[in-house]
């Protein structure tokens, strides 16, 4: 009897041990998950974060101005151009930064506007498919042209929405 006693005792010994360790490895674990839980809540900002941080005027050919000046959201840009002549061109600089957590890609460039085929529209320095990654910058500058060979006469002004569609880049 005394023998099935000690193991019995042995037994629950070790199963009390077992378990005292399974509850200490569980807690550390977890304070490892709290903490990092603990570190996304302390960050500024949501996890996406990409978008136009700013637009400025950046050069003028002929007499084109900025009718009103250039405003943005995260997602889109807004521009006013107005052209006295053929061959009157005025750029912009579109600055789009990648303030999140996440690479993003971009999905599609869309421009809203009225068409006139006597307005050429060039956006340099991105295209569809371009990735930015956390923490970067993109400078893009969006040219509009009153056509040099055009002979139609226009409204002298032209307003163009222009429209960033970034994606997860996964």
């Amino acid at each position: 009897m005394d023998y099935t006693k000690k193991t019995k005792n042995l037994i629950m010994a070790i199963l009390c041990v077992i378990i005292c360790m399974m509850s200490v490895a569980y807690a550390m674990l977890a304070n490892d998950v709290i903490s990092k839980d603990k570190e996304v809540e302390n960050k500024k900002g949501p996890y996406w974060n990409v978008g136009i941080l700013s637009i400025t005027e950046d050069s003028k050919e002929g007499k084109a101005y900025s009718k009103t000046p250039p405003f943005n959201t995260t997602t889109y840009a807004h521009f006013h151009a107005h052209f006295v002549q053929p061959g009157d061109s005025i750029t912009y600089k579109i600055i789009i930064k990648n303030a999140g957590w996440i690479n993003a890609r971009l999905n599609g460039i869309f421009y809203v506007t009225d068409y006139n085929p006597n307005i050429i529209y060039e956006l340099i320095g991105i295209k569809v498919g371009d990735k930015l990654k956390v923490g970067d910058e993109k400078e893009v500058y969006l040219k509009i042209t009153f056509n040099k060979n055009s002979t139609k006469i226009i409204k002298t002004y032209r307003d163009l929405t222009v429209v960033f569609d970034y994606v997860q880049d996964i």
